[in-house]
């Protein structure tokens, strides 16, 4: 359990963020990407970063030879394209929204604004880029150290610590198909609908129209983060929809 100025510390830290968006939203107009369309480019010129209010956005590379490789998924209430903004280089990769994106734009102008407005602005986007370290160090462990079902797993896990899901009775949804999970994880989407598979024979989730819908969130937690180096839970080759 959280102490108590811990807890103090995150309540004024979502305070401050929720102060600055407003000012922000209230200098600048909120952009919208559809699925598909391309947020920024590789090469371009890092004129702003973006607050993230609704959607998922993929921030990817192309490799010398031409190949993909994903780098951050942005959630919502998140920032993004901030590292090469704060550093003054071209962009080093490109962003894509996966899910329609509503985006707002930190110019350089209304960055000023916001530090002379609010202290706590730079402790903020520190928060932030911390975060995003954090999160591309759990990529990096999940893409080469753990198999396909741990993967799921911990995808699950961590869509129910983030709040991104709705609660059906006692059970809990999340709105995701399994091609979406497959390209976040980087995974094949059969991959993922073998894990998915094994999970739904042991009564762990459901699946069906998209949603994946979650039973067992405790032990999917424990397969998750206490049983890494244990045998495959997915054996099938029969596909589930």
């Amino acid at each position: 359990m959280l102490s108590y100025m811990a807890t103090a510390a995150i309540k004024e830290r979502h305070y401050m963020t929720d102060k600055i968006i407003k000012y922000a939203e209230s200098r600048r107009k909120y952009t919208v990407y559809r699925p598909g369309e391309i947020i920024f480019h590789q090469g371009d010129s890092a004129e702003e970063f973006y607050y993230l209010k609704s959607g998922m956005s993929l921030t990817y590379t192309l490799t010398e030879d031409g190949r993909e490789r994903n780098i951050l998924i942005s959630w919502p209430h998140r920032l993004f394209g901030a590292s090469t903004f704060f550093e003054g280089h071209p962009r080093r990769a490109s962003a894509i929204a996966l899910k329609t994106c509503r985006v707002l734009k930190f110019d350089r102008a209304l960055y000023d604004e916001c530090r002379e407005k609010f202290p706590s602005f730079d402790r903020f986007l520190i928060d932030e880029l911390a975060q995003d370290i954090g999160v591309l160090f759990e990529q990096l462990v999940d893409s080469h150290l753990l198999s396909s079902d741990v993967k799921v797993a911990r995808f699950i896990c961590r869509r129910l610590v983030h709040g991104q899901y709705a609660e059906k009775g006692s059970s809990l949804v999340l709105d995701y198909t399994q091609t979406f999970i497959a390209v976040v994880l980087g995974l094949s989407r059969w991959s993922v609908n073998q894990s998915l598979s094994a999970m739904k024979k042991k009564g762990w989730v459901e699946t069906g129209h998209g949603k994946l819908i979650v039973l067992a969130p405790d032990k999917i937690r424990d397969f998750a983060y206490n049983s890494v180096s244990e045998k495959l839970i997915s054996q099938d080759t029969e596909m589930i929809e």
